[in-house]
Parts: structure tokens; sequence; C-alpha cells
């Protein structure tokens, strides 16, 4: 069973990821972004898309977001479990607010 302080502790280190994510699109600080993600992570895409790796992921931002003058990106509150082998899940839901370039 997972303590209280445990799933605190967790809980607090999915938000500051995703509060991270959030800045880093903000800024297009794609160094900052791809450090969101492990080495040999997959990012599962809304389109279907499936990038593989931190390398993938960064230059996947970096085309997707030189299309806008800014993106600013609201994360909601995750649903966060921890597994009993001690790995975490989560979901979260968010909404990105783009201004195109042109």
């Amino acid at each position: 069973m997972t303590s209280a302080n445990e799933f605190t502790v967790v809980e607090c280190a999915v938000r500051q990821l995703h509060a991270r994510y959030a800045d880093a699109i903000w800024r297009k600080d794609f160094d900052s972004f791809a450090d969101c993600f492990t080495p040999d992570c997959e990012w599962l895409l809304s389109s279907g898309a499936v990038l593989r790796g931190r390398d993938a992921i960064q230059a996947g931002i970096k085309a997707n977001l030189a299309r806008f003058t800014r993106m600013l990106v609201t994360v909601r509150t995750p649903i966060v479990q921890i597994e009993k082998d001690g790995s975490v899940s989560c979901r979260v839901y968010l909404t990105e607010q783009a201004a195109f370039l042109d």
C-alpha cells in the first residue's frame, strides 16, 4: 500500500514535470522540452504519430512550433496511480492555445 506521503511526493513530481513541459513550449526551449522525456521514451500524439526517443521528440516539437508565434499549454490536474511494483502511471488532459505565424 502506498503511503499518503509517498503519493504526495510522486504527484508533486508529476505536476512539476507538467509545468516544465508547458513552460518549455511557451518559451520554445527545445532542450528543456526534450529533457521532459527519458532517452528511450515514446511520445504518442493525438494524430496517431509515435515519436521514439528524445532526439525525435525534440525534432518533432521544433518542427511543430515553427508554425506558431506562441503556444500556451494549460495542464489539468493529473490522475496519478502508483502501481504495486512501484511504477507510476498518469493520465492528464490539456488545452493548447496557439497563435499561427500567419
